[in-house]
């Protein structure tokens, strides 16, 4: 996009707009004046359907604490997110845990895996004030 810059120097750019159906990653924008120019990347989520992502991580071994999960959460709005584990017959298993989102929408949640917990399928239940996710995990 060429744009005129006003006899102070400053620009205003109205056209420019991320679509619905952005491609997620990292966008960056390249701002060339002459011979001078500056760059800023920013990260572009899309959500489709799901209004909130979440991510596992890697699991560090911590013997006799339990092991820790790491859990990466991105959402669609930047308010306070709650996730809680819930085991097969839905009781949730140690305490709710939560974090505020970033200004690029992400957070994540270091679970302490119970050292007494049994082997077997429990989920993740992420919500926060607009949407609720989950995805299953295997204990082994």
């Amino acid at each position: 996009i060429d744009i005129p810059s006003k006899s102070d120097g400053s620009f205003k750019v109205d056209q420019f707009k991320i679509p619905s159906n952005a491609i997620s990653g990292t966008w960056k924008i390249n701002v060339i004046s002459g011979s001078n120019g500056a760059s800023s990347e920013f990260e572009v989520v899309s959500f489709d359907e799901e209004k909130i992502i979440i991510n596992i991580g890697q699991t560090i071994v911590n013997p006799g604490f339990g092991d820790i999960m790491n859990i990466g959460i991105t959402v669609s709005q930047k308010s306070s997110v709650n996730l809680v584990i819930v085991d097969s017959n839905d009781q949730q298993i140690g305490e709710t845990l939560s974090c505020v989102p970033t200004s690029g929408f992400k957070c994540e949640i270091l679970w302490i895996i119970p050292e007494d917990i049994m082997a077997g399928t429990y989920t993740i239940r992420v919500s926060d004030s607009y949407a609720i996710a989950e995805k299953n995990i295997e204990i082994e």
